[in-house]
């Protein structure tokens, strides 16, 4: 079983090209997704996936965002209240390599390298 649907992960770009269209979101980012959904026990909500170029320039992403590769999601609880123990579940995860803290959601990415943590 699944908590996230496929669309979740779609480019929220307005452009009709990209609607509904997304690229391969790496496994090791679902399965991280899924385990961690499991062990919060609540709705995360996943407020940004994958991104095209384009969409990703719109919204100020990084030159070699994580999202325009599938490596990356940004989540959130559904209750903002709980945002410190998803933040705290996502940091105990040795497979996440890029943790962004904001007041809102939280970034997580399964790029290659040392991690890396920052805040928005």
């Amino acid at each position: 079983m699944s908590f996230f649907s496929p669309s979740e992960f779609h480019c929220k770009c307005p452009n009709q090209q990209c609607i509904g269209k997304t690229t391969a979101i790496s496994p090791v980012l679902r399965q991280v997704l899924e385990d961690i959904r499991s062990a919060f026990n609540a709705p995360i909500i996943v407020t940004s996936g994958w991104r095209c170029p384009a969409h990703n320039k719109t919204v100020g992403g990084a030159l070699r965002s994580q999202h325009v590769q599938g490596m990356a999601v940004d989540i959130r609880p559904r209750d903002l209240k709980d945002l410190p123990r998803l933040r705290e579940l996502c940091r105990a995860d040795a497979r996440l390599i890029g943790i962004g803290v904001h007041g809102a959601f939280v970034h997580i990415d399964v790029r290659k390298g040392r991690r890396v943590e920052w805040k928005y």
